[in-house]
């Protein structure tokens, strides 16, 4: 589907934006011929019924599920950590090297 359009309250799939401009053309024409075709597409292809997603569930915790896993999981939190905290230092103490870095790039 790459176009859509709202025609008298009713929500109007098209293929394309081409198949769109054509129907377009002759837009209440196209309504009464689509209307009117409506019944017989639904005796032939079967009864036309709403699908709705299922409930969604919880899900559990999808990470690594053994010992040497899960100590891998944490060696990368906690350095992930370590590198934004060395960020907050140099950004609150207007360290020499980030004031290097930011007036270079400022010009």
């Amino acid at each position: 589907m790459d176009a859509f359009q709202v025609v008298d309250g009713k929500l109007l799939l098209q293929y394309s934006k081409g198949v769109r401009d054509d129907f377009n053309k002759d837009t209440q024409g196209n309504l009464t011929k689509a209307n009117a075709n409506w019944p017989a597409l639904v005796e032939k292809k079967g009864e036309i019924s709403v699908r709705t997603l299922p409930p969604s569930r919880p899900t559990k915790h999808m990470g690594p599920s053994s010992k040497s896993g899960r100590a891998v999981d944490w060696a990368c939190r906690i350095l992930a950590a370590a590198i934004l905290l060395q960020t907050l230092f140099f950004k609150f103490t207007g360290a020499p090297e980030s004031v290097y870095i930011f007036t270079k790039v400022g010009s």
